[in-house]
């Protein structure tokens, strides 16, 4: 008999702690603003509230959750089998303790307003072992963690939810998942530190949807995955990264804009491009690839520039406008639906006259200057002059020097100049600093986005990685590359000779005839000299001096002289 009381006793116990199990096909209803501790349906344990759901019940949370005084909110885990999940409008999730919205894989979550919000301190919905679907209405979505994580599955977005903040990121979908957007959201958001998303995927991210912004400290976007993709045919303002606008791991995958589809992009994109038809902007600067019709408001911001080349063409139907405050260049014929274009006129290239044709001769061949520098002249009328002071004071002067101005106001609206490094001018160049500028000269004779990298222990520097991938820069040997080590005038001119290598430009050898040449290293002579010869550095007058540290404003005419030398 007390074996038999102690078993009863046992299994007691055990039933107070296992969630409720209702009937196949029940509306479960969790109202936040009248829990029932003794409810029949769910078990309420510490603020947790836990429904244990069997296939074909839909599980209906309403109310508002928000804690009375320090005591934390309610938090709701659904368990059993794949569930629907509805929100009711003015339902508030907010927990302090733990995810505010657990659900089993493959669930389907309905909201049915735009004042519903889902906060909690590590995961506003969070499902393990499977994918997750979110539908209806939302506002916002909120976790100190993570926005949206689904471990082994997917998290795909059909409806229309607020902002999706993550403290390290906004929507997480782990174990060979991906994340699709074919709904509306505003703001995602990875506000955590280093290595943090906006979006982060196992296999790809697709967005045929209208996404306000992506944004992460370290990616916009990232994928983990080997040969991961992402797709955007809808529309996506601006994706940004600390680091990396888009990051496919390694560089492996393939990121694409298609079916009219609009995004803007600041930062590295590290991965191969293959833009089918659609509008990408890459900082400030947009191209139309193929033929896309606008399908929502667009607008060009002063100082942005969208370019139609030749092969594409963007048609502006009736109905949507298109607003010009910056720049529009398109080839004759582009642009359909002009009239639909507001603000600035679009620059189409100028009619020629078959009359006024010039019959004259072609230039003559390029001809390196004199290698002569014993009577180098300081001039203003002389563009981009690359005179350099022997021993500039380190300054933060934001004016540059005279000999300066005309190379940076150049460079600049040229887009050559890094937006950290836009002033300072006389203030010296670390390695890192200087890999940007190199960058940007890099990408700008190139036309294209640097896709190679390789790493090094001691930085993230998406451009420092990049000069590596390139075999432009190697490091010390071990490992690392001291980023924040001064470069000497030898070392960062044999660095723009190591990019006109690169890319095909052919500098004639020469030896350096400075006064000083002696105190160039051996390994800096090849460079120095054709640099020299070529007319595109000319030292101080007579001097080069070699080890002297190398200025913002000194890169800036070196680029501006290289621009000038090929035309």
């Amino acid at each position: 008999m007390k074996r038999f009381l102690a078993v009863v006793l046992a299994v007691a116990m055990v039933a107070a702690f296992v969630p409720a199990a209702v009937a196949d096909g029940e509306i479960i209803t969790v109202d936040l603003e009248n829990i029932i501790t003794t409810a029949a349906d769910y078990t309420v344990t510490d603020k947790l509230i836990t429904v244990n759901a069997n296939e074909g019940d839909t599980v209906l949370i309403q109310g508002d959750g928000t804690p009375n005084g320090t005591d934390g909110g309610w938090r709701v885990h659904v368990t059993g089998t794949a569930t629907d999940i509805t929100l009711a409008a003015g339902t508030v999730i907010i927990a302090d303790n733990g995810h505010a919205l657990q659900v089993p894989g493959d669930s389907t979550i309905t909201g049915k307003g735009d004042d519903i919000t889902i906060t909690s301190n590590e995961r506003g919905i969070y499902t393990n072992g499977g994918s997750v679907t979110i539908t209806g209405t939302f506002g916002d979505i909120t976790g100190n963690d993570r926005g949206i994580y689904a471990v082994g599955g997917s998290v795909t977005i059909t409806g229309t939810l607020g902002d999706i903040t993550g403290g390290f990121n906004g929507i997480v979908a782990d174990g060979g998942g991906s994340v699709i957007i074919s709904g509306t959201t505003g703001d995602i958001t990875g506000t955590g530190g280093s290595g943090t998303s906006g979006i982060s995927a196992s296999n790809s991210v697709t967005i045929s949807g209208t996404v306000t912004s992506i944004s992460g400290t370290t990616h916009g976007i990232r994928v983990g995955g080997r040969g991961g993709s992402v797709t955007i045919s809808g529309t996506v303002g601006n994706i940004s990264g600390g680091s990396y606008g888009i990051n496919i791991l390694e560089g492996t995958g393939t990121f694409t804009v298609k079916g009219n589809g609009v995004a803007f992009v600041s930062g590295t994109i590290w991965a191969t491009q293959d833009h089918k038809s659609g509008i990408l902007f890459v900082g400030d600067t947009g191209t139309v690839y193929g033929n896309v019709t606008l399908k929502g408001e667009l607008t060009i911001e002063d100082g942005q520039t969208l370019t139609v080349p030749d092969g594409a063409s963007l048609t502006v139907p009736s109905g949507v406008t298109l607003t010009n405050n910056g720049t529009i260049n398109s080839r004759s014929g582009g642009i359909t639906g002009e009239e639909n274009i507001s603000g600035n006129d679009v620059i189409y290239p100028p009619e020629t006259d078959e009359s006024e044709k010039d019959d004259t001769e072609p230039d003559e061949p390029y001809t390196p200057p004199s290698t002569d520098t014993t009577t180098t002249t300081e001039t203003s009328e002389t563009p981009f002059f690359a005179y350099f002071e022997p021993t500039p004071p380190v300054s933060d002067a934001d004016t540059p020097s005279d000999w300066a101005k005309a190379a940076v106001e150049e460079a600049r609206k040229l887009g050559l100049i890094p937006e950290h490094l836009d002033g300072s001018w006389r203030r010296w160049l670390n390695r890192a600093e200087f890999a940007a500028f190199a960058v940007l000269l890099y990408e700008h004779l190139d036309g294209r986005t640097i896709t190679a990298w390789s790493l090094f222990d001691d930085t993230t520097d998406a451009n420092v990685e990049k000069l590596a991938g390139l075999g432009i820069v190697k490091g010390d040997g071990t490992g690392k590359f001291n980023p924040d080590g001064n470069f000497s005038r030898e070392m960062a001119l044999t660095l723009m000779y190591n990019i006109m290598i690169k890319l095909g430009y052919y500098l004639p050898s020469a030896e350096p005839n400075f006064s000083d040449a002696d105190s160039i290293s051996p390994w800096a002579r090849e460079a120095i000299g054709a640099l020299q010869r070529a007319g595109i550095i000319k030292g101080d007058g007579t001097r080069f001096n070699a080890q002297e540290t190398f200025s913002r404003e000194m890169g800036v005419v070196t680029m501006a002289q290289i621009l000038e030398w090929v035309g």
